[in-house]
């Protein structure tokens, strides 16, 4: 048993005591046929997927803002630079042919449509041959110039989408309980940890844990400081504890 089982076999029921218990264990995809010698492994385990692999959804509100902000300004300079007359006839014509052709550009005659449609026809690409035998042309018109070229079709397409997109996001943050000023002064490892001890806590003992405030005297309190030791969480299991009854509250206002 390592530390962490030990966690789990000093505060919790043993499985392998619980019928209804060791049932739900033991169904669990993943846990199939590791058999009751593994029951404490199943808890660490189930509170690791939570604490560990999952993180509370926070914003940080004036660096998202800023971000989606500047998300708005490039799709509108982009669109404009791109479907404009910022850029010369010369100029979209080799950015055409780099688009869809890439280094394989150096040596085509882009300037001229006509030769460059004769150009790719004797390189096998207008009707697939391509009799140079390396297919290098072909597969990369295939693999990126092409799929590249399309791409900015529909983004060009759909810019007023993505704009508008951006807005409805910049408002839900605004309006969000889940928006702070700085995350940085938040210890998610801290909260979350808190919110997967209640959730397995629940799972698992007829006495639900506490919801307000936490007695650092309590099973529940006992259990929670324990996990922060054995997973070296940085930070006060009460403190924590506080922080998330606080958003906790606010989530369901």
């Amino acid at each position: 048993m390592d530390k962490y089982e030990k966690v789990f076999s000093e505060h919790f029921p043993n499985p392998t005591a619980d019928q209804s218990l060791l049932t739900y264990w033991l169904n669990e995809e993943g846990h199939k046929g590791r058999g009751m010698k593994s029951c404490w492994a199943n808890y660490v385990f189930r509170f690791e997927q939570l604490a560990l692999y999952q993180k509370p959804h926070v914003y940080h509100k004036t660096a998202d803002i800023a971000a989606l902000e500047d998300i708005a300004r490039t799709s509108i300079k982009l669109e404009r630079l791109l479907s404009g007359d910022a850029l010369t006839l010369a100029a979209k014509s080799r950015l055409n042919a780099r688009i869809h052709y890439g280094h394989y550009a150096d040596d085509m005659p882009c300037d001229d449509p006509e030769a460059l449609r004769e150009h790719l026809f004797e390189a096998g690409i207008a009707d697939g041959s391509d009799p140079r035998g390396d297919g290098g042309l072909r597969d990369y018109m295939d693999e990126t110039g092409i799929p590249l070229h399309e791409s900015i079709v529909g983004f060009l397409k759909q810019a007023s989408a993505l704009e508008n997109a951006v807005s409805l996001t910049k408002r839900d943050i605004k309006v969000s309980l889940s928006a702070v000023r700085s995350p940085i002064r938040l210890n998610l490892d801290a909260i979350q940890c808190v919110e997967a001890a209640r959730i397995i806590w629940n799972e698992c003992h007829e006495k639900s844990a506490p919801e307000k405030a936490l007695n650092p005297a309590s099973p529940f309190g006992k259990f929670l400081s324990a996990l922060f030791v054995v997973y070296e969480i940085n930070a006060s299991p009460k403190s924590a504890f506080g922080t998330w009854a606080k958003r906790s509250v606010l989530q369901k206002s």
